[in-house]
């Protein structure tokens, strides 16, 4: 599980450079639009984008079933799971929308389990537009 052996990595090194950075966080940071707050820190785009370039990577390689179906449910599961900041938590969920180029690659076990999960856990009501796309991509309605 290569793959998702590097997203958990990156994964971990994000949250520790938004805790570093909050910890580094003044009383009046942000207030006003004045000094440095966490939640304007170029990591957060940084962190997407190797994200994106790791999902490209793996289906470039031309994944097993077994290395999509981990590399999805990190993907969708993350923020259910970690219960990480909330800083963090907010970018999970673009994070989701990259399931979508693993898909061809993933065993039909694996989506009909994720997507009954992620139709539970995230209500039809709440998704947001890369959220419908994940589910469109997972087979829910």
């Amino acid at each position: 599980m290569e793959y998702t052996d590097r997203l958990n990595a990156r994964i971990d090194a994000y949250i520790a450079t938004v805790q570093e950075l909050l910890s580094k966080k003044g009383a009046f940071d942000g207030i006003f639009g004045l000094g440095h707050h966490p939640k304007n820190d170029p990591c957060h785009s940084v962190f997407y984008e190797d994200v994106v370039k790791l999902v490209s990577e793996c289906v470039e390689s031309s994944p097993s079933s077994e290395e999509a179906d981990s590399l999805a449910e990190t993907l969708l599961k993350a923020d259910s799971v970690r219960g990480d900041l909330p800083e963090v938590q907010m970018m999970y969920i673009p994070l989701q929308g990259q399931i979508i180029p693993l898909i061809p690659f993933m065993s039909e076990a694996k989506k009909k389990e994720l997507g009954e999960w992620y139709a539970q856990a995230v209500p039809k009501r709440m998704r947001l537009p890369v959220q419908k796309n994940a589910c469109k991509a997972l087979g829910v309605k």
